[in-house]
């Protein structure tokens, strides 16, 4: 394929990650061949086999740290393991990390330099959250920027990247690419990728109706990453949950949105939709999500008997 989209251990979470999923919608979309694979998914279920393994491997990801220097073997022998298995499998040109947190950079980094050493020419680009999340007094691109001049990978895209990726690859470069004068995406209508969503825990399918927050709370930074808030039609929410529900015979969604009713009139329309759709359903729906507690001008008695029903 052109392009390979992976995440990177360690985060807690037995739900698919879905930065690999859109990217993939997006590329494939202007002519790329894309495939995904959860590697953070094939981590966490290493816990039902070998819980010891797990742990140390947790730790040493997640922090750094080892009891025993000497089980860096462990650690080299899982990351040759990965990287040989899926370059084999998929043969691409390019491999895009996804990095969602600060706790995955240490995997990130074995990673890409295993797949240097196996095969020097492959291009590698590392993205997500984590990539800008180095401490007081570091700048958003420092741990990035270091990785590149080391040459340990080729190019990071800085926040969202469904377009800066397509640039990527078409033109070598562009907002977001190596710099960071990203520019927030507006459309938030993607698909679903290569997940067997069968595999992972909670028979539950993630979705995203919106990015930001109404809020500046000063214990959160979301609005760092997104400027202003975005979100989808409520019918549109709607409808992609009752088909994909079809799809998939899965009946319960989680929401991946910081608040899932920053704008009441694409919540109302939202509910409106459920609401209407559990009344007669067979197998009814069901979803979970953050959500902000409005005045009761805001949030009418109305507004909680149809969510209720939804």
């Amino acid at each position: 394929c052109d392009l390979l989209i992976v995440t990177a251990p360690y985060t807690e979470t037995g739900q698919p990650l879905q930065a690999p999923a859109i990217i993939k919608a997006c590329v494939m979309e202007h002519g790329f061949s894309a495939r995904t694979h959860d590697i953070n998914h094939d981590f966490v279920n290493l816990q039902n086999s070998d819980k010891e393994k797990f742990e140390l491997l947790k730790n040493f990801f997640s922090f750094g740290t080892l009891e025993d220097r000497e089980k860096i073997k462990i650690v080299d022998e899982y990351i040759n393991e990965t990287v040989n298995n899926l370059l084999l499998k998929f043969n691409p040109k390019y491999v895009a990390v996804s990095v969602f947190t600060y706790q995955c950079q240490q995997f990130s980094e074995m990673f890409a330099k295993r797949i240097k050493e196996v095969s020097p020419t492959m291009k590698i680009v590392f993205g997500g959250q984590g990539i800008s999340t180095q401490g007081i007094g570091s700048s958003n691109d420092a741990w990035a920027k270091s990785l590149k001049a080391r040459k340990v990978i080729d190019h990071f895209i800085v926040s969202e990247g469904e377009v800066a990726i397509v640039n990527l690859l078409k033109h070598g470069k562009g907002a977001g690419v190596d710099n960071t004068d990203w520019i927030q995406q507006l459309d938030l209508e993607r698909s679903p990728s290569d997940y067997d969503l069968d595999s992972y825990e909670g028979d539950q399918i993630m979705i995203t109706g919106s990015r930001g927050c109404v809020r500046r709370c000063t214990f959160c930074d979301i609005h760092k990453h997104w400027k202003k808030f975005v979100y989808r039609k409520g019918q549109d929410i709607a409808n992609e949950m009752i088909e994909q529900s079809k799809r998939y015979k899965k009946y319960r969604f989680g929401f991946t949105d910081s608040l899932i009713n920053g704008s009441m009139k694409a919540y109302r329309d939202f509910i409106g939709v459920m609401a209407d759709y559990n009344e007669s359903a067979t197998q009814k729906i069901s979803w979970q999500g953050q959500f902000i507690v409005r005045g009761i001008k805001a949030m009418t008695e109305e507004d909680w008997k149809l969510t209720g029903k939804a």
